[in-house]
């Protein structure tokens, strides 16, 4: 993608969010009416994008954050393209969103047993403190293994995915909707 060129220089976001808008349609209209087909859709499209994702990292050597890959190495025009802006990447958090509106919105309530809460918020706060401090080890070279699910934002979707259907059937403690 020509930057160079453009008066805006973030504008790419309106592209990629553009795409995943068109794209929508093609998971919401089975989520209407045949579910089952909407949650295997949803799957192979995630599949899909974390084996890019995945691919990608390996196949070019790329850092776990855009701001990493500095002067020393090759290739932030490719990166940028290819992984930072590319709406395939960025469609998972957009998944996982629709997922958490689709179970609220069919399901009135929902019981959980309190060991699994307890464990899934916990997953939930180690998954968002992951992508929050996940990056420690990137200003002194030394690459991360959670480089290879760049970028994070499906892991904070997944953790603020929890916290979402958590509060809002009434397990999260104090929290609530």
């Amino acid at each position: 993608m020509d930057t160079a060129g453009k008066c805006l220089g973030y504008s790419w976001y309106l592209d990629a969010e553009m795409q995943i808008y068109l794209f929508t349609p093609l998971l919401l209209l089975p989520m209407a009416f045949k579910p089952v087909l909407a949650i295997v859709l949803g799957s192979i499209v995630m599949i899909i994008s974390t084996a890019l994702n995945m691919g990608m990292v390996f196949y070019y050597d790329w850092p776990a954050s855009y701001s990493s890959i500095g002067d020393a190495r090759q290739g932030v025009s490719t990166y940028s393209m290819l992984m930072y802006e590319s709406p395939i990447i960025r469609c998972q958090i957009y998944l996982i969103g629709m997922a958490v509106g689709w179970l609220l919105q069919t399901r009135k309530s929902l019981k959980i047993h309190w060991a699994a809460n307890l464990c899934l918020w916990a997953i939930a706060f180690a998954l968002t403190t992951v992508v929050v401090l996940g990056l420690y080890s990137e200003g002194d070279g030394t690459l991360l293994p959670s480089n290879v699910f760049v970028p994070k934002s499906h892991r904070l979707g997944c953790g603020l995915a929890w916290i979402v259907v958590a509060c809002w059937y009434g397990h999260g403690g104090r929290l609530k909707f």
